[in-house]
């Protein structure tokens, strides 16, 4: 299952998922001036729809085939150019994916300055997490942006690893591991993230995660 929200382990197979989509977010992020109804889709596992045709794309004999750095990650981003945080959640015995549509600040001065906003993510368990960035507009990355993340727990920020366990990373998204190699799912807690981007304002905006109790249907 897969659910959108407006508010600021491993991969399980997608198959039989559903995408779901709250009214609110397509409001904000599709249709920010309409008051459309909320519309409920299956997930697509093709290119994006603003993906070129595969054979723009095709490298030269001998070379290995190489996804554009948008299209790379188009299986964990929705195409809704806008900040997003994503996570694969399991809740109610179902493993779902959550969009969350963020504001993230710029020209903050660290990881601890209020000024970064927060989004709270609540869950049974987060088994991935990370975020997305717009691919067109002026919001959009530059090819060389990196990302870098702290734990703020206790007033104190502590650089973090983060687990990314695609071969390439991608200016426009990531979906990251638990940060112990043994742990199943993310740690509780508040975790900042810092989007550099070349000559652009960096972008920071800050997550946490807030264990809930089991359900059990």
């Amino acid at each position: 299952m897969y659910r959108v929200s407006g508010s600021t382990g491993r991969h399980e197979p997608a198959a039989g998922w559903f995408v779901v989509v709250a009214v609110f977010l397509v409001i904000l992020v599709l249709k920010p001036w309409s008051s459309g109804d909320p519309s409920i889709a299956t997930p697509s596992h093709g290119a994006r729809p603003n993906s070129p045709p595969a054979d723009a794309a095709r490298p030269p004999d001998g070379a290995p085939a190489r996804l554009d750095p948008a299209s790379a990650v188009a299986d964990i981003c929705l195409d809704a150019g806008t900040w997003l945080v994503t996570s694969v959640q399991r809740d109610q015995g179902k493993t779902i994916r959550v969009w969350r549509a963020i504001l993230p600040a710029s020209g903050a001065s660290g990881p601890l300055d209020p000024s970064i906003p927060q989004t709270q993510v609540r869950s049974e368990g987060v088994l991935e997490l990370g975020w997305c960035a717009p691919d067109r507009g002026a919001e959009a990355p530059s090819q060389g942006a990196s990302i870098d993340a702290w734990s703020t727990d206790g007033g104190d920020a502590r650089p973090i690893h983060l687990v990314d366990p695609r071969p390439e990373t991608s200016p426009y998204g990531a979906l990251y591991l638990p940060l112990e190699p043994s742990a199943t799912i993310w740690a509780p807690g508040v975790y900042v993230f810092r989007h550099a981007s070349g000559g652009a304002a960096d972008r920071w905006f800050s997550l946490r995660i807030e264990a809930i109790p089991s359900v059990r249907g």
